[in-house]
């Protein structure tokens, strides 16, 4: 009997140890870990410092977060259909929720309609999100307002 069970783990943030252990275990790629958030800390208009993303950052989050996670389990499905008890368990973020998302926008309702969404549906979102981001128009169209490609990414998966 075959055993195979898949463990993705993606965590909102990492602390000062487990970054030094990252480092030392894979030195060049650490930032390519799955969960990485690509962002940078720029001043605000008060002089504060904010967590803000380019489109370039936001297009590399989704890439890593979402289609790197899809095209993990896609490579790995032959393995698991050979299992007795396929399993994958993806571990996500707590800002991978519906509610980070405006109660009326439109990929909080197609998200919600969980009878008949579909993996065409939710790549649908992430080109649009990617999309209205390149537009500049994320907020009038309804998309979270703060790491937004990260809670996409996030809810994506869920």
């Amino acid at each position: 009997m075959t055993q195979a069970d898949i463990f993705n783990r993606q965590y909102t943030g990492w602390n000062t140890s487990a970054l030094q252990v990252l480092e030392k275990l894979f030195p060049k790629d650490c930032r390519r870990l799955p969960g990485f958030s690509p962002s940078k800390v720029v001043p605000n208009e008060q002089g504060t410092k904010t967590v803000t993303q380019t489109y370039e950052l936001a297009k590399e989050c989704l890439q890593i977060n979402y289609y790197g996670t899809k095209i993990t389990v896609e490579s790995l499905m032959p393995l698991l259909q050979l299992s007795d008890s396929p399993t994958i368990v993806n571990l996500s973020s707590f800002l991978g929720q519906l509610e980070s998302f405006p109660k009326e926008s439109w990929a909080r309702g197609v998200l919600s309609d969980v009878d008949n969404l579909t993996e065409e549906k939710v790549d649908e979102i992430v080109k649009k999100f990617l999309s209205d981001f390149k537009e500049g128009s994320l907020e009038s169209k309804g998309w979270p307002r703060y790491l937004g490609a990260y809670i996409v990414s996030k809810t994506a998966l869920g």
